[in-house]
């Protein structure tokens, strides 16, 4: 089965979470951080971590991206490096309230 590597899922002002479940259609979601996650001046201990979490992620999974911009920037890094710079993102469509899939190809 496919997965869908959720870099942290947000927090609402409420207490809760922003509801992500529309993501299943894709694969299982895997939450990679519990919010708030922010990246410290040295990132190397953080990619680290992130290259465990990320050690199994294939071009047949999925990145919902979500968080912090340098830790989304980091995630897309490392998903290039492990997937030969091929891989999918899951984008917000709010106008019909999906995801909508992006392949990503960097040449």
């Amino acid at each position: 089965m496919n997965k869908v590597y959720v870099t942290t899922n947000t927090k609402l002002p409420n207490g809760g979470y922003r509801d992500i479940s529309d993501c299943e259609r894709f694969g299982m979601p895997i939450i990679m951080f519990e919010n708030p996650w922010q990246i410290q001046v040295n990132s190397t201990p953080f990619i680290f971590t992130l290259e465990k979490k990320l050690k199994d992620f294939t071009t047949d999974d999925y990145l919902l991206l979500m968080g912090d911009p340098v830790l989304i920037g980091i995630t897309c890094a490392v998903a290039a490096k492990k997937t030969n710079n091929n891989f999918k993102v899951l984008k917000w469509d709010r106008e019909s309230n999906i995801y909508i899939p992006i392949t990503i190809e960097l040449k």
